[in-house]
């Protein structure tokens, strides 16, 4: 399994978007089992509050950057590396 972010996972709930940061970064968001469902960038807070209400999603981690466009550039990357994998 590959491990693109150097994140720990956690419970992907309503109680972690409230604490996740308002700046830019990547974020995955998964099942139990390891499967990643979501690879997005763009502001953690808002984009988690896009999937909580994703049915298989059970966790999440993401990594901040300074901006945006860091931010796209990290999650292409990233993808890059999942499908190379695959």
């Amino acid at each position: 399994m590959i491990v693109p972010l150097d994140r720990q996972w956690i419970g992907f709930d309503r109680s972690v978007v409230h604490r996740a940061p308002d700046r830019p970064g990547i974020l995955e968001i998964g099942t139990t089992d390891g499967e990643i469902l979501v690879v997005g960038h763009g502001f953690v807070r808002e984009e988690l509050q896009k999937y909580i209400e994703y049915r298989d999603a059970t966790r999440v981690r993401w990594k901040t950057v300074r901006t945006v466009e860091d931010a796209k550039t990290l999650r292409d990357e990233h993808l890059d590396r999942l499908s190379e994998e695959s």
